[in-house]
């Protein structure tokens, strides 16, 4: 006989009750029993297998049999309103919890709605011995026992694998979460166990750069067994599910492919298969990083310095770079005679033009004339400071040398006089160290000692160009006028002698020439070739070039009055220009080449022929 808890019209009379209760899962349900029942006949031995049946949702042959006894003792089932005495119906679980809904609302029974096994069992009055439960599988503590708890139901473990983690990854289902580092086992395993029936989604969070996490079989419902087959995977900068197959080719959800991606930066370039696709744990296909000529190999980008590389055993896409480091080599340079003074040695970059450092040696009686590949000067010329390119190979410069020329002695202006010789580098001529009639080289562009004379173009030195000649209106004949005067006038064709002659000056035999033996006048292209060799074109230009040129001013030849003195230069060239000849001029803000009328007064400084 068991206590069952009858609906009926007169007031029913609950006492103190006492609790029962079953531990199924996480949650403890409340069976209770009022002190007054009203007795039921034992129910058929039959009947208490619909634990069996209500689990699995099962209609047996019970139903009838079941809605007969509970009607015919006073608790029928039309009373929650699903059908007549005695009805058969295929709903039997709908059926019956409604019923349990009814009669637990009614008697005030905290039990848990829709766990039917334990609570229909239980007012049926089944014994304990004939449950079936397939859940059980360990024995309650005795602190469950004294609590009335007969069976622990069995709890599920959460488990799977993790790959490709570069920054820690939390794993977390509901409250319940893992967190996993880089190093720690591929294998996880939620700590807390679920019960059959129970969801499950699992999630994974990280804040490490660019890694992102996909996961597999991470959701479902828990039902008889452990959850194994969770699969996390990892990855750096990955926009899609590497469970998604991208490479084509069959269903299925694991990593297909990974790409690998190699680049050659300036100076190489790859040798080999520069993109490939590997499948995930596979291995790719040998790569060389191959330097260009006068370069070598330096390391990849993320700092592997194999070469050539193989990547194995591939996780994740790679792309990286190969960098290259141009070569040097060194410029050595060879005194080649020299008897003082040093040159560093230099270090280029290959094929890298680069101005050689300036020389620093020296040799007593020579001038340094530049630098040549060969020592005995078959080689290749290079001046000073010139820029030079070097190949693959560590090279040898030797130092040119040149004689320097002797001073020069000869008479002038009815006396004899001796000025040095220097050379412009660039042009590669050599001059008189002074004007015509200077008393030394010069020691500043205004320097009046070393402004000299003021020749009119064509004639010698005969006393005319010193600048405190007198001055005559007379005009020459000849070309050896009989006096020592600078001749002016204002007629055409502005010239000292009548009839003109374009024929003087012209070169080292030209008559009248004022030049010691083996020099003469410059031409114009000779001036114009120097005044391109100097730092600036203008008097500072002028005066910072070898020849140290003056402003010196000129004599007019209508008046005989100097002009431009401390201002302006001007040089006479042996070049004619119709009635009149060509000079070089400069002062302080430009230089260029003129010309002048014939009688007019300019310096003159004389060219090696």
């Amino acid at each position: 006989m068991i206590n069952f808890f009858k609906k009926s019209s007169k007031s029913l009379t609950i006492g103190l009750l006492s609790f029962f209760f079953v531990i199924i899962g996480f949650s403890i349900y409340q069976v209770s029993q009022a002190q007054e029942a009203i007795a039921l006949s034992t129910p058929p031995a039959s009947l208490c297998n619909i634990a069996s049946d209500l689990k699995f949702g099962m209609v047996g042959p019970d139903v009838k049999e079941l809605q007969k006894y509970l009607n015919n003792n006073g608790y029928p089932l039309a009373q929650a309103g699903f059908g007549s005495k005695g009805q058969e119906t295929n709903n039997f679980v709908t059926l019956t919890k409604n019923a349990l809904i009814k009669f637990q609302k009614d008697n005030k029974i905290p039990a848990m709605i829709g766990v039917f096994d334990k609570v229909t069992r239980d007012f049926l009055g089944c014994e304990k011995e004939k449950e079936i439960v397939p859940e059980v599988n360990s024995e309650p503590s005795e602190e469950q026992k004294e609590a009335g708890v007969n069976t622990i139901i069995n709890k599920y473990s959460l488990s799977g694998t993790i790959t490709g983690i570069s920054g820690p990854v939390i794993l977390k289902n509901n409250n319940d979460s893992i967190i996993i580092k880089p190093g720690d086992s591929a294998n996880f395993t939620f700590p807390t166990k679920l019960i059959t029936g129970s969801n499950y989604f699992i999630t994974a969070t990280t804040d490490y750069p660019n890694q992102k996490c996909y996961l597999k079989n991470n959701s479902g419902t828990i039902y008889n067994a452990d959850v194994d087959n969770i699969q996390v995977a990892c990855v750096l900068g990955l926009s899609y599910s590497p469970f998604t197959a991208r490479f084509g080719g069959g269903g299925g959800g694991g990593v297909s492919n990974y790409s690998l991606t190699y680049t050659a930066g300036t100076g190489g370039t790859i040798s080999g298969t520069a993109s490939q696709s590997v499948n995930s744990g596979g291995n790719g296909s040998a790569v060389t990083a191959v330097p260009d000529t006068g370069y070598s190999f330096s390391s990849w980008s993320d700092s592997s310095t194999d070469n050539p590389r193989t990547d194995t055993n591939v996780r994740s896409n790679l792309s990286v770079t190969a960098s290259f480091t141009i070569n040097t080599y060194t410029v050595t340079f060879d005194t080649n005679g020299g008897d003082g003074g040093s040159t560093a040695t230099q270090t280029l970059n290959y094929n890298t033009p680069t101005a050689l450092t300036a020389n620093g040696f020296t040799r007593t009686g020579y001038t340094f004339a530049g630098w040549n590949t060969e020592s005995d000067g078959s080689g290749t010329d290079y001046t000073d400071e010139a820029s030079y390119t070097i190949g693959t190979s560590n090279v040898t410069l030797y130092a040119k040398w040149e004689a320097e020329p002797e001073p020069v002695t000869f008479v002038y202006n009815g006396a004899p006089v001796t000025y040095g010789v220097i050379k412009n580098p660039t042009t590669g001529e050599f001059w008189l160290d002074r004007n015509l009639g200077a008393s030394r080289v010069a020691l500043s562009s205004t320097d009046s000692s070393a402004y000299g004379d003021l020749f009119q173009w064509g004639r010698a030195d005969d006393g005319h160009q010193i600048r405190t000649s007198d001055a005559t209106t007379t005009l020459a004949t000849s070309d050896t006028p009989e006096h020592n005067n600078f001749i002016i006038n204002s007629n055409t064709p502005f010239d000292w002698r009548n009839p003109q002659n374009g024929n003087l000056w012209q070169g080292v035999s030209g008559t009248n020439n004022p030049c010691p033996s083996g020099y003469r006048l410059p031409t114009d292209a000779e001036w114009e070739a120097e005044r391109e060799s100097w730092v600036s074109n203008d008097a500072d230009g002028a005066f910072a070039s070898p020849l140290k040129l003056l402003v010196a001013g000129f004599r007019r030849g209508d008046t005989g009055s100097f002009l431009g003195v401390d201002s302006t230069g001007y040089y006479w060239s042996s070049t004619l220009e119709g009635i009149r000849s060509r000079d070089l001029f400069f002062h302080s803000s430009s230089a260029g080449s003129d010309y002048f009328n014939r009688w007019s007064g300019l310096s003159v400084r004389c060219i090696k022929d």
